[in-house]
């Protein structure tokens, strides 16, 4: 029975927070060492950094090929934030490697966060910066969502 009411409990947290997400205009995405060039296989997916003298990218790839690739322009100018008023303004709007790997890249970013949405800003950062006092964020764009093996 305990363990019927902690999976019904986790359930509906979920569907609310991607509910919460889904309404948002603007999504931040705490991601590890962004600004090095580094391959790292996490439990359920694999994230891929990749930062050029002209762009960056970044990819969560799931076990079955599911995968997300996030492009970030250099000509974006990168916004520092004090830690504190980033975290009470947005700590809703923050999702974290780890919340990605709960949910699941095809749920979260192209069926809850619909990708291909005009009005969608999305912005990365380094999840160090959360114990800085400044974060700086890095406007992005969610380019694709693919589904094949790669």
């Amino acid at each position: 029975m305990l363990r019927l009411l902690i999976l019904f409990i986790t359930t509906v947290s979920f569907s609310q927070d991607l509910e919460h997400l889904a309404k948002q205009d603007t999504i931040h995405i705490a991601l590890k060492n962004i600004h090095t060039s580094f391959s790292t296989k996490y439990k359920g997916f694999e994230y891929i950094s990749t930062v050029h003298a002209n762009f960056s990218e970044y990819r969560i790839i799931e076990p079955d090929g599911k995968q997300i690739i996030i492009h970030a322009a250099k000509s974006y100018p990168v916004l520092n934030l004090k830690r504190k008023k980033f975290l009470k303004e947005n700590s809703s709007n923050i999702i974290k490697l780890e919340y990605v790997e709960k949910i699941g890249v095809a749920k979260l970013f192209p069926q809850t966060l619909n990708v291909n949405s005009l009005r969608k800003i999305f912005f990365v950062f380094d999840e160090r910066d959360l114990k800085k006092k400044y974060i700086k964020l890095k406007k992005v764009n969610v380019v694709a969502a693919v589904y094949d093996k790669i």
